[in-house]
């Protein structure tokens, strides 16, 4: 199990599924529990290069907060997130918004089932 010592508010971490990355921010670390409360910030999708080739897919900054086992997560690194904050707009259209909680919804049931087996 990865330590969450390391893991501190604001920070940003990554949740990797099959080609998606989920990166969120987080807003507090609960050790004894070994749970991280996240703020999600986007959803983006690797093209298969190397050197972070990633797309963002989704801004989800929007969405509900995330509850989530901290082994699931690692340290974002700035190479690969910056570029996709960059991309992020000032705010999102309603039916953005929607079809961002929708896939952050879908990707989270994914994983969950996958750990689950």
């Amino acid at each position: 199990m990865k330590s969450a010592v390391n893991f501190q508010p604001l920070q940003i971490l990554c949740l990797e599924h099959d080609r998606l990355r989920l990166y969120v921010e987080v807003i507090q670390v609960a050790e004894p529990r070994q749970m991280c409360w996240v703020r999600p910030l986007m959803l983006a999708e690797a093209d298969g290069s190397s050197n972070f080739g990633l797309t963002l897919r989704h801004d989800l900054r929007q969405c509900a907060d995330l509850l989530w086992p901290i082994d699931a997560f690692r340290a974002a690194i700035d190479t690969e997130v910056l570029p996709l904050l960059a991309q992020l707009k000032e705010a999102a259209q309603p039916e953005a918004v929607w079809a961002a909680r929708q896939q952050l919804q879908i990707l989270m049931q994914q994983v969950w089932q996958a750990n689950q087996a």
